[in-house]
């Protein structure tokens, strides 16, 4: 009888330790964001002029439903990455208007601002959890680690007609730069 009792104590000290684990796993990349990725606005200059919202699901894919927002997308930033959602009957259809070579300018919650060079326009198709480009299909998963990790970039995502069109922007380089990796 004595030993069930040690042994229902150290069970659950191990559920408490692995609820402290995977709390710590989960929540500290949203910290991160707080501390140096958070965004306030997006700007096109002469296009678009948008504010900034958190998602408030960091697991989720909500996107604010209000005109002049994106939202944050959480995982993007997990991944060292800004990503932006927007519905296209709201402030997504400004991203329609961005092409090879614009700028993005992102302001952060500490103030300081960062450029963005538009280096690729790219849509999928989708059906179901199912998206397609060049016609390879891709799961879920699959898409989000092509749009939203490697290199250290910004996508604007939103959508359209039946997919999801994905702007891609890359760090502030001179624009001839940009425009020869874009033809790449």
């Amino acid at each position: 009888m004595r030993e069930m009792k040690t042994v229902r104590v150290f069970l659950k000290g191990l559920v408490i330790m692995l609820a402290v684990v995977v709390t710590i796993v989960f929540l500290l990349p949203v910290s991160v964001q707080a501390d140096g990725l958070t965004a306030t606005q997006i700007e096109s200059p002469d296009l678009f002029s948008l504010s900034v919202v958190q998602q408030s699901d960091p697991e989720g894919m909500d996107v604010t439903t209000q005109a002049g927002q994106v939202s944050q997308y959480i995982y993007a930033t997990r991944n060292n990455t800004l990503g932006f959602f927007a519905h296209s009957y709201l402030a997504g259809g400004a991203f329609y208007k961005l092409e090879i070579g614009s700028p993005i300018i992102v302001t952060f919650a500490d103030g300081s601002q960062q450029t963005f060079i538009v280096r690729n326009i790219q849509i999928w198709g989708r059906s179901g959890l199912i998206f397609t480009r060049g016609g390879k299909n891709y799961t879920v998963a699959e898409y989000f680690a092509a749009v939203y990790t490697g290199e250290y970039h910004l996508a604007l995502q939103t959508c359209y007609g039946d997919g999801v069109m994905v702007v891609l922007a890359y760090p502030g380089l001179r624009l001839a730069e940009h425009l020869k990796k874009a033809e790449q």
